[in-house]
């Protein structure tokens, strides 16, 4: 018989991977996601919408959402996408391992046949609901009060499962 774990799926902003002046991933992050961690066996699943906003405009891409997200318009901004999802996954795992915390990392996609379908970070939390005992939403807390404010719209989203935490920015970063 196996073992039963409580699970816990934590959405965070790409916008909380912005690095600092001295460290690659901000300590409060990392705590949080420990504390997190201690109960559960989690799962974290990176965004980088600001930073893929960023790319696109220094390569020419345009910034197009549709109801379900964001939408490509190219195989290449697809790709470019992809990478920094990739790049965002592989800076907190190291710092997950460096500080000895298992977690798995994982980015916004599903891989469905062979193609790689982008999903919308926020909206992945809603595929996930049935799988995990609790949500954690991670996000700027200038954000919080918009995060909220979305997922209610759900009537049947269990409200105690899913928990909003708020970070403040580090430093300005230009707008996109």
């Amino acid at each position: 018989m196996r073992m039963q774990y409580q699970k816990a799926f934590i959405k965070l902003s790409g916008d909380l991977l912005e690095p600092t002046d001295n460290e690659e991933v901000r300590e409060d992050l990392i705590e949080k996601i420990q504390e997190i961690n201690q109960q559960y066996l989690s799962t974290v699943c990176v965004g980088g919408g600001t930073q893929i906003n960023r790319m696109f405009k220094m390569h020419g891409y345009p910034i197009l959402f549709g109801p379900l997200g964001r939408e490509f318009n190219c195989q290449e901004a697809k790709d470019l996408a992809e990478k920094i999802l990739e790049q965002n996954r592989v800076t907190l795992d190291r710092a997950l391992i460096a500080r000895n915390i298992a977690a798995t990392v994982i980015v916004p996609m599903l891989f469905i046949g062979e193609s790689h379908c982008h999903v919308n970070g926020d909206r992945i939390l809603l595929d996930a609901y049935h799988g995990f005992d609790r949500l954690f939403l991670f996000t700027l807390t200038e954000r919080i009060e918009k995060k909220e404010e979305e997922f209610r719209q759900y009537r049947d989203f269990n409200s105690r499962k899913l928990q909003f935490f708020g970070f403040p920015r580090l430093k300005d970063l230009p707008a996109i």
